[in-house]
C-alpha cells in the first residue's frame, strides 16, 4: 500500500519515481514542472483520491530537509475519536525484522553467534526438535515453525513464549521449506539477547544510534501504547520483541 501510495503520489505530481544520486540530482527550483506550488496541489488531488477509496495515515514528501507537502487521513483512536496528525505514531512492525538480522549479523562478526548457531546452544532446556533449529533457519522462515503463538494485542514473557513453541509442532523438516513466521524472529531476538546479557529494545537503541538514528519509542510486543499512538489493529504486533515506533518529523 505504501509503495503504491508513493507511486500514484510521485505519478500524478510530475516527481520521478526512480531514486537519482544526491550529485547529479538537478536543481529543483530551476525545472519548471517541478515548481513547488504547482507539486502540492497535485499531490493534494492524488492524496485526496487515495482517502476516497479507504487509504488512512500520514504522509511526508520532503527535499534537502524542506517539506514539500505533507497530509493526514483517518481516525488515529476511534474509541476516543482522535485524528491521525503528523505526531501520531505508528509501528513499525516487520521492519524490525530487518533490524534485528542486522544485529545478528554483527553478533556473527563477533564471534558471539554462527549461522549454524542452534536453538538449544542458547536455551539448553529445549526440547527436541526445537533445540537443533539453527539462527539461519529461524532468519530464512526455514525452520518450519508456525507464525506465532499468540494474539496480536497479547503480551508474552520470553518464557510464556517459548513454552507454547514447545507445544506445537513444526511444519516441515528444518532445512526444508519455507513458511513466514513472527515466531521465529521472536526466537532470534531471544537469542540476542541471551548471547549478550542485554534487551532487545537496549540492542536495538545502541545499534541506530552507530547510525546516528534516534527511536523516539520502543513498545514491546504487546506493550501499551502511548496517548499518541495509532490504536487500530497493527496486524503484526503478536509478541514480536522490539516493536519500535517512529514519529514523522516534517523537519528531519
Amino acid at each position: 500500500m505504501i509503495k503504491n501510495l508513493i507511486l500514484s503520489l510521485t505519478a500524478l505530481a510530475g516527481l520521478p519515481s526512480v531514486a537519482v544520486c544526491a550529485e547529479t540530482a538537478p536543481d529543483v527550483q530551476t525545472r519548471p514542472h517541478l515548481q513547488f506550488e504547482a507539486v502540492q496541489t497535485r499531490l493534494q488531488a492524488q492524496f485526496e483520491a487515495l482517502v476516497e477509496d479507504g487509504f488512512t495515515g500520514a504522509v511526508i514528501l520532503a527535499l534537502d530537509g524542506e517539506t514539500i507537502w505533507s497530509g493526514t487521513a483517518g481516525l488515529a483512536d476511534p474509541a476516543q475519536g482522535r485524528l491521525i496528525d503528523l505526531d501520531t505514531q505508528f509501528d513499525i512492525a516487520s521492519v524490525t525484522k530487518t533490524l534485528t538480522g542486522m544485529i545478528a549479523a554483527d553478533l556473527i562478526d563477533q564471534g558471539l553467534l554462527a549461522p549454524d548457531t542452534r536453538f538449544g546452544d542458547v536455551f539448553g532446556d529445549a526440547p527436541t526438535p526445537f533445540n537443533g533449529l539453527t539462527l539461519h533457519q529461524l532468519l530464512t522462515h526455514s525452520a518450519g515453525l508456525v507464525d506465532v503463538v499468540g494474539e496480536d494485542a497479547e503480551a508474552l514473557s520470553a518464557e510464556t513464549q517459548r513454552a507454547r513453541l514447545y507445544q506445537t509442532e513444526l511444519r516441515f523438516e528444518p532445512g526444508q521449506g519455507y513458511f513466514y513466521s513472527n515466531l521465529g524472529y521472536s526466537l532470534v531476538a531471544q537469542m540476542l539477547e541471551a548471547v549478550t546479557g542485554q534487551s532487545y529494545e537496549a540492542l536495538l537503541t545502541a545499534y541506530l544510534a552507530r547510525a546516528g538514528i534516534e527511536l523516539n519509542r520502543l513498545r514491546p510486543g504487546g506493550g501499551p501504547r502511548s496517548d499518541d499512538h495509532f490504536r487500530g489493529r497493527s496486524g503484526s504486533g503478536r509478541g514480536v520483541l522490539g516493536r519500535a515506533s517512529a514519529r514523522l518529523d516534517p523537519d528531519r
